[in-house]
């Protein structure tokens, strides 16, 4: 694409995803010929909400909790079983949080069973307790981090071991999946590393 080319795809982009979100006349979309959106055939806001969070957010504090209710914990309640291998409990429930929240707040359609959706930690937050569960929440999280770092980061360590606490600290910097599925594995972990 040339300079030109690349404009007009992002200029026709943000009419798409900003201006003409919730239009349901079709003759406006991309592919009706009014807009000479690249190829004129494809429409990116479904990318878009995937990687950016803060539309996701954004979404989740316009519809809560007067249009969808808050979850008042529902989407921790796995934390407490996650740790246990399915070897061990083999008819362990399998954990679906992304998909209830895409269909809860209608960014995945309510008939689709296999489609997941992201739920980064401060949105899941926000869609649990509101305002309140994100700053205890978050605080809580910078907690969590700093024990860990204390404990898997202390005093003069071996390669080994700092390798070893990289391996079980780095993933929780990246909040992108729900907690329960981001920490559940955390404790098997640890057991396999320090064996």
């Amino acid at each position: 694409l040339n300079l030109i080319e690349k404009l007009d795809y992002g200029a026709n982009f943000l009419i798409d995803y900003f201006v003409l979100d919730g239009v349901d006349d079709d003759s406006y979309r991309p592919g009706s010929g009014k807009l000479s959106f690249w190829n004129n055939s494809i429409s990116f806001r479904g990318l878009t909400v995937r990687v950016a969070h803060i539309a996701v957010l954004s979404n989740v504090v316009a519809l809560s909790p007067e249009q969808v209710p808050f979850w008042k914990g529902k989407t921790y309640k796995p934390i407490f079983t996650s740790f246990i291998p399915r070897v061990i409990w083999r008819d362990k429930p399998e954990e679906r949080t992304g998909n209830e929240f895409g269909r809860r707040y209608g960014f995945v359609e309510s008939s689709d069973k296999g489609m997941s959706l992201n739920l980064p930690w401060i949105t899941e937050q926000y869609a649990n307790f509101g305002l309140m569960g994100v700053i205890f929440g978050m605080t809580g999280v910078g907690i969590l981090l700093a024990f860990l770092e204390s404990v898997f980061f202390r005093g003069p360590m071996t390669v080994l071991e700092t390798v070893s606490g990289i391996v079980i600290v780095l993933p929780l910097c990246y909040q992108e999946a729900n907690f329960s599925l981001s920490t559940g594995s955390l404790i098997p972990l640890v057991i396999s590393l320090w064996v």
